[in-house]
């Protein structure tokens, strides 16, 4: 499900849709995509604890520069100089697992993590201060708001490549502008639509409309086209300019033009797991209701979030499992 098939489900099962479409005035869509974006990074703290690993990234100090919910982030900031004992890290590290050095004739290098109170590290800082420099080991530290602390600098310039495990982005809904589409064609092109300027995330799917207005989630109006959290959506695999963007498969319905649409965010999280995101959103839309049905709700996602990391958890097993073949007799 993408998030804006979460929304409106999670509208139905706390009873705030009425007969005809229209939902309960109480709820906005922007507090709705904030809750649901809560619940999917509790999940993903759910597949953290059953999977180390989960959301794990790997950058390098000369890859190109790229953007994160609103924030420019440069790799280059991790190339290390003989003057560099502070870094800035990725805006969506969670936790740094490993620094490995990639310069060549460099790659022995080792990097020790080290709390930077400890009587070591302050050694090191002061060898430092002293003009000291070592390409033997590093120690560091991840400080303050995600910044690289090193005992002291390496003696030559290196690249380095770091693995991390990443937080995911806020859930996105985004409407601007209309699209066309050609049957058997995987290319879609918007007008008025700023993709790339208004940052629009994958993974996302696309939600197409009747009409040249964008589907409805939230609306106390009646008519018009409104999401249904049954269909299955188109999944983009790029997102190539302001006003272009390719499927991940051919549109295979009849060509549209000038219709409108939704670009919604699809959780990071196994397809399977999305109720979890579901029923979290329904206990708080029944909470601001002051609504008793908010426990059971909240219930069933902490059920969610357990059935999740028993999930996963069998997954990452290394008991061997032995299989019998069936013989007929």
């Amino acid at each position: 499900m993408n998030a804006a098939q979460i929304l409106r489900l999670g509208l139905f099962m706390a009873d705030a849709v009425n007969a005809d479409s229209t939902t309960d005035p109480l709820f906005t869509q922007p507090e709705l995509l904030t809750w649901a974006t809560d619940a999917t990074w509790k999940a993903e703290a759910e597949l953290r604890r059953a999977k180390e690993d989960f959301g794990l990234l790997v950058l390098q100090s000369n890859d190109a520069a790229y953007r994160w919910a609103g924030t420019t982030y440069s790799p280059a900031s991790l190339q290390l100089t003989t003057s560099t004992v502070r870094a800035a890290l990725p805006p969506d590290l969670l936790t740094l697992k490993a620094i490995r050095c990639i310069t060549s004739g460099y790659e022995t290098m080792k990097f020790r993590e080290v709390d930077m109170s400890s009587a070591e590290f302050k050694y090191g800082q002061a060898f430092a201060v002293g003009g000291g420099t070592r390409d033997d080991e590093i120690l560091y530290d991840v400080v303050g708001d995600n910044t690289l602390a090193l005992a002291w600098p390496t003696a030559s310039t290196v690249d380095i490549e770091i693995s991390y495990i990443s937080r995911s982005a806020p859930l996105q809904i985004y409407s601007t502008g209309t699209v066309t589409l050609v049957n058997a064609n995987t290319a879609v092109s918007g007008a008025s639509t700023a993709w790339v300027a208004d940052e629009v995330r994958n993974p996302v799917e696309l939600i197409v409309s009747t009409d040249a207005t964008a589907p409805k989630i939230v609306s106390q109006t009646s008519g018009g086209v409104w999401v249904d959290p049954s269909v299955r959506h188109s999944p983009v695999q790029s997102i190539d300019s302001d006003g272009a963007l390719t499927l991940a498969g051919s549109w295979l319905l009849t060509g549209v033009a000038g219709k409108g649409y939704l670009l919604a965010t699809v959780p990071n999280i196994p397809p399977e797991h999305h109720m979890q995101i579901v029923d979290a959103l329904a206990a708080r839309i029944k909470l601001k209701a002051e609504n008793r049905g908010s426990d059971a709700y909240f219930k069933l996602e902490g059920q969610g979030g357990k059935r999740m990391t028993s999930d996963v958890t069998e997954r990452q097993l290394d008991t061997p499992r032995v299989v019998q073949d069936y013989i007929a007799g």
